[in-house]
């Protein structure tokens, strides 16, 4: 048996850290990190003004409910309910809506509130886990016979799984807010 050296066993193992060293920062350089947009804003305005967006929140949800319908108008129900994107303020909804796109497919949202029409609520579509642009459907129409706002006809979406974005702008003691909810949806 040969004796193994100190010296071998020494820079073998730094050879190797080296090695791991250098793949770790390739992978990092190829792979960078998705940027978090929630409030449409970066991630360090967020942080600076979070307690006003939870504050806002708050506010918000003791004022007006929104509801989620696909292809109809939603009933009001746990399930549709609409949540916010922060996590922890409010309850998880593990149910996701169906798109199927072999018919028109719309989205509803229901206001609950005593005056719906002051709401400006904006949709928008994005690819979960993925760094795909954002799909803007623009502005929801609002129906006043049935109360509730319905979005324009969705683009084809190819399969998957997406995020569905719902802006909502409204006053608030004279002061222009905006708040956001999401919704999973999968596209069959």
């Amino acid at each position: 048996m040969k004796k193994i050296s100190a010296p071998l066993v020494l820079f073998s193992f730094l050879g190797i850290l080296v090695c791991c060293i250098i793949a770790s920062v390739i992978i990092a350089l190829k792979n960078p990190p998705i940027d978090d947009d929630r409030y449409f804003s970066s991630k360090r305005e967020v942080e600076q003004n979070i307690n006003q967006i939870i504050q806002d929140q708050n506010e918000f949800d003791r004022r007006y409910e929104l509801y989620l319908g696909a292809n109809k108008i939603p009933k009001i129900s746990g399930f549709a309910k609409l949540s916010h994107p922060f996590p922890g303020t409010h309850q998880e909804n593990s149910q996701a809506f169906l798109l199927d796109f072999s018919k028109n497919s719309h989205l509803y949202i229901k206001a609950v509130c005593k005056e719906p029409e002051n709401l400006a609520i904006s949709f928008y579509v994005e690819k979960m886990n993925s760094s795909d642009e954002r799909i803007d459907l623009g502005a929801m129409r609002y129906y006043e016979k049935g109360k509730y706002f319905i979005s324009q006809t969705l683009p084809h979406l190819p399969k998957g799984r997406y995020k569905a974005i719902v802006e909502v702008k409204y006053l608030q003691n004279g002061e222009k807010k905006r708040i956001f909810f999401e919704k999973e949806i999968f596209s069959i």
